[in-house]
C-alpha cells in the first residue's frame, strides 16, 4: 500500500526518494504515528516532502490516494488493570494516593474514566467533565505533573517531539529531554 502511495507521489510531481521512503517506514515501525490518519498525514509529509513548494502536490496526491479513509483501525493494546495498579502503587506520592481515595478509590476512578471515554466524542478543551486540556476535570492537569518516560526510550539516539505546532517535529536526544522535564525512567512497555 505504501509503495503504491510513494509511486503516486512521484507521478504527481513530488520528488520523493527511496531514502525518504525508508525514513517514513522506520518512523512507522517505531509507531511515531499509529492509528490516526491525521498523524500519518503529518508524519508522511515531514518524511517525504523536503521543500514546502511541493506541499500542494503532496496534499492532492494524499487526498486522492487515501480518499474516504478517516481513521485506520489500530490494534487495541490492552494493559491489564492490575499492571496499572502496581505502577500507580510504585509511582504515586502519598498525596496522590489520598486524592485517588477521595475520588472513590482506584476502581471507581477507572470506572468513571471508562464511562467518560465511551461518552466523549472527539477532542475536548476546557470544562470540568470531559477528558482533554485546559479544564478542571479530575482527569486533567491543574498543576505541574510528574513526568515518566519508558526506560527503553532513553536508549534511543534521538526521538521526535512536537515542536509547538501541528506537523512540526523536533529531534532531540532523549536524555536531554528527560533532564529538562525531570522525568523519571520506568519500565512499563509490553
Amino acid at each position: 500500500m505504501l509503495i503504491e502511495f510513494f509511486l503516486k507521489l512521484k507521478e504527481g510531481g513530488v520528488p520523493v526518494s527511496v531514502k525518504e521512503f525508508l525514513t517514513l517506514i522506520e518512523a512507522l515501525a517505531k509507531r511515531v504515528a499509529f492509528g490516526s490518519m491525521e498523524e500519518f498525514y503529518w508524519l508522511a509529509r515531514a518524511s517525504l516532502v523536503k521543500d514546502e513548494k511541493y506541499y500542494d502536490r503532496y496534499d492532492r496526491v494524499f487526498a486522492a490516494y487515501f480518499k474516504g479513509i478517516v481513521e485506520v483501525d489500530a490494534l487495541a493494546i490492552v494493559i491489564p488493570e492490575e499492571w496499572l495498579k502496581k505502577l500507580a502503587e510504585r509511582n504515586l506520592s502519598e498525596e496522590d494516593r489520598k486524592l485517588v481515595e477521595s475520588l472513590g478509590g482506584w476502581d471507581k476512578l477507572m470506572e468513571t474514566l471508562r464511562k467518560r471515554l465511551e461518552e466523549q466524542k472527539g477532542r475536548h478543551q476546557g470544562g470540568s467533565k470531559w477528558i482533554g486540556t485546559g479544564g478542571t476535570s479530575p482527569f486533567g492537569a491543574r498543576k505541574a505533573l510528574r513526568v515518566f518516560v519508558e526506560a527503553s526510550v532513553l536508549e534511543l539516539p534521538r526521538i521526535l517531539i512536537n515542536g509547538g505546532r501541528r506537523g512540526y517535529l523536533v529531534g532531540i536526544a532523549p536524555n536531554v529531554l528527560a533532564d529538562l522535564l525531570g522525568a523519571r525512567a520506568v519500565r512499563c512497555a509490553l
